[in-house]
């Protein structure tokens, strides 16, 4: 499906020389991680224990490649497999040793894991429905797969100042989150012809920025010249002394937008005769059925309509993202018993898309896997894999949304459906984008008369679609063991003032929200 260059081959290969280098000298995991990193090697929390990521491009995976990583966890892990917000699946608690051997099976079946972590091009990201939604301009995939066989074939695409993410979105509604990334594309069709608009210098973390504006028709041909001018212009303006100042978003606050813009443009040029166009791409030849299925059976949580008549699609959404290798293999061969039209995406939302589905298939689907079915927003839910695993990571996310979870589970089962789904991230890293839901939480700490004790920043009212993408208000910080306590309130003030949503309470009952919010502070 992807060419691999062979630079990128050696390097994976070097993999194992360098790991019995450092074995042999005994570096320490912080030593190891500035090498480990750019080959998708992490050192956990865990003692003496590693993570490795593995590229599944954009999320598009097969069932061999499913059944191959629920193998290798098998084989060498101590844990659950993690799926991750940027569509690929993580295999936890391997030892160091062990690392080696993952990575060379994954070569052995073409898959790399250089530049899943570290200063590089990220995988990147795509609409897990991308070819069978029905609000799409048109599927991106396609575009996404030249987009990473370029970005993996260019030198230095993992030596850059920090990390490069980008992301392709079918439509408005921006769901790979385009203005929330270094680079974006969405598409749009003018006059019966494609393009896309380009975004540039967005991110979240510490300083979230949206992205700018920078070409709003530009030919689907001439993707890939906006990612090797971002590149370069990354590699010649970024900050590499500062790593907390050397992402995108820096540069076009250092020189403002106007000024990034025309730099941009010097870049895009120069290299607009040098970069070949993208190979003519044929839209993909979907299946048409001629049943549908009851219509109160398609929720749009769990099971979505195909543009496709009569084919639907299946989301699994395990909690806090973890799955056990039996469980990703009964998910791999249900998909393969349904025969070759049904494919898997994995989503950024660290579910599992199940796509071409009969009504039929579609039944015996929510049968088989009920236990991964969300019923509404609030059970697709999901934080980072949370300090207990990450080394940077300042609280532990996972407990987090689990306490939330058993709390309103408790007091108000059958009023959830008003609540958004909730993001968690363990640190400012913002793994999970908080800053850009209705309600997001960010790991902190908290001076007490007491001492220090675990807390989080909550944020409220961000949008996460790209119609009116925007940032949430932080109200503050509180305590963790009060948080699951102050959502159930949150829940029943919404209840109380008869708001169906979290943007209506804010909207009408903002200083209610406020009033709320400084009664658990004081705590």
């Amino acid at each position: 499906m992807i060419h691999i260059s062979e630079t990128i081959i050696s390097q994976q290969k070097n993999y194992q020389n360098q790991l019995c280098l450092a074995i042999e000298e005994g570096w320490s995991p912080v030593e190891f991680k500035k090498y480990g990193g750019g080959m998708g090697v992490y050192p956990q929390k865990d003692k003496d224990l590693y993570m490795v990521r593995p590229r599944l491009y954009s999320g598009i995976v097969s069932v061999e490649q499913l059944s191959l990583v629920a193998e290798l966890s098998d084989k060498y892990a101590k844990g659950p497999l993690h799926l991750t917000t940027r569509q690929s699946i993580q295999i936890h608690h391997l030892l160091l040793s062990d690392t080696g051997l993952v990575i060379q099976e994954l070569l052995d079946n073409g898959i790399i894991t250089v530049g899943t972590g570290g200063n590089s091009i990220r995988n990147i990201s795509c609409p897990p429905l991308a070819g069978v939604d029905p609000h799409e301009v048109f599927d991106v995939t396609p575009y996404v797969l030249q987009a990473t066989e370029y970005a993996l074939g260019l030198e230095g695409m993992n030596t850059l100042p920090r990390k490069y993410k980008i992301a392709f979105s079918g439509d408005d509604r921006d769901l790979a989150k385009a203005k929330l990334s270094d680079l974006g594309f969405i598409a749009k069709e003018v006059d019966g012809q494609r393009y896309f608009q380009v975004f540039g210098g967005g991110g979240v973390g510490s300083n979230p920025k949206t992205a700018i504006l920078l070409h709003d028709n530009l030919p689907v041909s001439k993707v890939l010249i906006p990612i090797l001018a971002m590149k370069k212009l990354f590699e010649d303006h970024g900050d590499r002394t500062n790593r907390n100042k050397a992402r995108i978003r820096y540069i076009v606050e250092r020189l403002g937008s106007e000024a990034f813009i025309k730099l941009y443009m010097k870049y895009f040029n120069e290299l607009y005769d040098e970069v070949p166009d993208l190979k003519k791409v044929d839209d993909e030849v979907l299946p048409i059925g001629e049943s549908l299925l009851e219509p109160n059976r398609v929720d749009q949580v769990s099971v979505y309509e195909q543009k496709n008549r009569g084919y639907y699609a299946l989301y699994l959404h395990p909690e806090e993202g973890l799955l056990s290798p039996n469980q990703l293999r009964e998910i791999a061969d249900f998909v393969r018993s349904a025969g070759k039209n049904v494919s898997v995406r994995l989503a950024p939302t660290q579910g599992i898309y199940i796509r071409n589905l009969t009504e039929e298939q579609v039944k015996l689907g929510v049968s088989k896997f009920q236990h991964l079915l969300p019923k509404h927003a609030f059970d697709k839910s999901l934080s980072c894999i949370g300090a207990v695993n990450c080394m940077i990571g300042r609280q532990d996310s996972r407990a987090l949304l689990k306490a939330i979870r058993e709390q309103l589970y408790t007091d108000h089962t059958k009023e959830l459906h008003r609540l958004p789904e909730i993001r968690i991230s363990g640190c400012r890293n913002a793994c999970t984008l908080h800053q850009a839901y209705a309600l997001g939480f960010e790991g902190a700490s908290l001076k007490t008369e007491n001492g220090t004790v675990p807390a989080y920043k909550v944020y409220i009212g961000g949008i996460d679609t790209g119609v009116g993408i925007g940032f949430g208000t932080s109200l503050g910080t509180l305590a963790t063991d009060v948080i699951p306590e102050f959502v159930s309130e949150l829940l029943a003030l919404m209840i109380h003032e008869k708001r169906s949503d979290i943007k209506g309470l804010i909207a009408h009952d903002y200083e209610a929200v406020t009033h709320l919010f400084k009664r658990y502070e004081r705590v």
